[in-house]
């Protein structure tokens, strides 16, 4: 006994998160900007970061669907301690997710035993989002929110045991601290009055100064994007009958997301625990359920844009949450109601509990697998785009056409940072490829690497020319509001249409429609359509422009 109290000594589970975090993450270190990075970089560099809190319109820039400044705020803290150095910036990243894990230990060691406590944790390092997110700088919100959750409920339990005004005082900080951060922390406020401690006088007493803070939220918020919903996709469509099944096969979806190499395994185990839990507990799982549609709430508006596709920063709390219950159940089963039953302890110990072990990191490994080939296109492109001038063009890979916002914005970043300097010239399209361009380069799957390509120059030109039809019919109409940009084009049923632009990249989208999305005012692009016998045709250049009259253009 004296052997494993010394194990579970505070030190030592720090040390073992810390090594853990270190050890499966490692490779973030030698990271480079990737995804938002600079979108996030252009903004601090254009505006005050004051202003982000309280100007609207200086975040409608940055985001029209999202309230998460804080987000901003910790980019500009690691660019204060490092500089430019994007490995460096992940030490703050991983130091984050190492102190996630620790609150989520020490909140859980408030009812269980240390050794489940330390699994909860564990499970928590290996979910499949803790190490996506650990490869993404731009979802340093989600960790921090998520570490500022974990304190302001370990100080609102501590606050209900030893009424101490100090440590209500310390929770409602770090509540508003993760609201901040982002949105979806702030249902917590919903789950304190039902926490299973002290008696429920005291508990909605002590909720009060967080209603405050949920109140000045929704003004600070409806004052910032103009609405209080969030996401890409129409609040109107939310309730709507054919949108229900839609959440519901996404749902659906999440374990076979978030445990890929044998959901089902995982899920059986899972289950198993949770019906052992609440026979011999006598559960009805409410205060369970109640945090499950806490979480899964504020995920329905990213069902139908972006969508749900991965075990990414989406998931991070529901990972978060399934981590926790799995340690809170194997404590009160193994640790309370089965001491009389040897036989079955042992069986979970031996075999439930390492089921819940090797699907988290089989699973989370074979998901980084593929997320490392991405991050490589990003570092890659991303050291090419800055150590090179306009005397060199490159064509972003199929990823970075896809988040081409991250080219366009790193190149007009290295320009307005390096006054004088230019940056390598992207090429997402054909219609780029101008006669002045003599060197061209392309991202190499193969070897992670640029190849140089100029020798195909000729070629690609002259097959882009060929495909081109410039009389064919094409019309266009779009307008970008405060309700988002909305578009129609035609006359075609097929084919397939794409916004092309040297500032927003190539994106394919349908003949109409309509998103909440942060477009660049004033950024120029053209409407492409590519017929299903295979040539092509192109508007004139078009310009967006903020709330602007709607912009019509036909060629018949």
């Amino acid at each position: 006994m004296l052997v494993n109290q010394k194990l579970f000594h505070p030190l030592f589970i720090a040390l073992f998160l810390l090594l853990l975090c270190l050890l499966l993450n490692y490779s973030a270190l030698m990271g480079n900007w990737r995804w938002d990075d600079s979108s996030v970089l252009l903004h601090l560099f254009q505006y005050s970061l004051v202003d982000d809190f309280i100007k609207a319109e200086v975040w409608r820039e940055f985001s029209r669907t999202n309230l998460m400044p804080w987000m901003v705020l910790s980019y500009q803290v690691d660019l204060h301690l490092f500089g430019l150095k994007p490995n460096l910036f992940y030490i703050h990243h991983l130091f984050a997710l190492t102190a996630s894990s620790m609150a989520l230990c020490y909140l859980l060691s408030l009812w269980v035993r240390k050794p489940f406590a330390v699994l909860g944790a564990g499970l928590f390092l290996l979910s499949t989002p803790s190490l996506v997110v650990a490869q993404q700088l731009m979802t340093r919100h989600y960790i921090e929110g998520l570490l500022f959750c974990l304190l302001a409920l370990i100080f609102f339990v501590k606050f209900l045991r030893k009424e101490s005004k100090r440590y209500l005082v310390m929770s409602v900080i770090f509540y508003t601290l993760s609201v901040t951060a982002k949105e979806i922390y702030v249902p917590l406020v919903v789950l304190l009055p039902f926490l299973p401690e002290s008696n429920i006088r005291s508990r909605l007493v002590a909720t009060l100064p967080f209603v405050m803070v949920v109140s000045v939220y929704i003004i600070w918020r409806n004052h910032m994007l103009g609405t209080l919903t969030g996401g890409y996709t129409q609040s109107d469509i939310f309730l709507t009958a054919a949108f229900i099944p839609e959440v519901l096969q996404s749902f659906t979806n999440f374990p076979a997301l978030l445990y890929p190499t044998n959901w089902v395994l995982f899920s059986l185990a899972f289950i198993s625990l949770l019906a052992v839990y609440c026979y011999l507990s006598r559960s009805k799982l409410m205060l369970s359920s109640l945090v499950l549609l806490l979480i899964l709430l504020p995920l329905i508006p990213l069902v139908r844009s972006p969508g749900i596709v991965g075990a990414d920063r989406y998931l991070f709390l529901l990972a978060t949450a399934i981590s926790f219950s799995i340690a809170y159940y194997a404590d009160a089963v193994v640790g309370t109601h089965l001491q009389q039953r040897p036989k079955l302890k042992m069986l979970c110990l031996t075999i439930v509990f390492p089921v819940f072990v090797f699907v988290s990191f089989s699973s989370g490994m074979e998901t980084r697998k593929g997320l490392l080939r991405s991050t490589a296109e990003y570092d890659v492109q991303a050291d090419f785009i800055w150590n090179n001038n306009a005397s060199v063009a490159f064509e972003p890979s199929q990823s970075l056409k896809a988040s081409y916002w991250f080219v366009s914005d790193l190149i007009d970043f290295k320009q307005r940072l390096l006054v004088g300097e230019t940056a390598a010239v992207a090429v997402p399209d054909g219609l780029f490829l101008l006669d002045s361009i003599e060197s061209l380069y392309v991202y190499d799957h193969s070897c992670e690497c640029m190849q140089d390509i100029s020798g195909q120059l000729s070629d690609r030109r002259n097959q882009f020319s060929a495909s081109l039809n410039t009389t064919a019919p094409l019309s266009v109409e779009f307008q970008y509001s405060e309700n988002g940009f909305s578009w129609q084009f035609g006359p075609y049923q097929e084919g397939m249409y794409s916004i092309v632009s040297n500032v927003l990249g190539v994106a394919v989208i349908p003949s109409s429609g309509r998103v909440s999305s942060s477009v660049k005012n004033g950024a120029s692009m053209y409407v492409r359509y590519e017929s299903p016998q295979g040539w092509v045709t192109y508007s004139d250049e078009l310009r967006v422009v903020h709330n602007g009259p709607a912009v019509s253009w036909s060629r018949r």
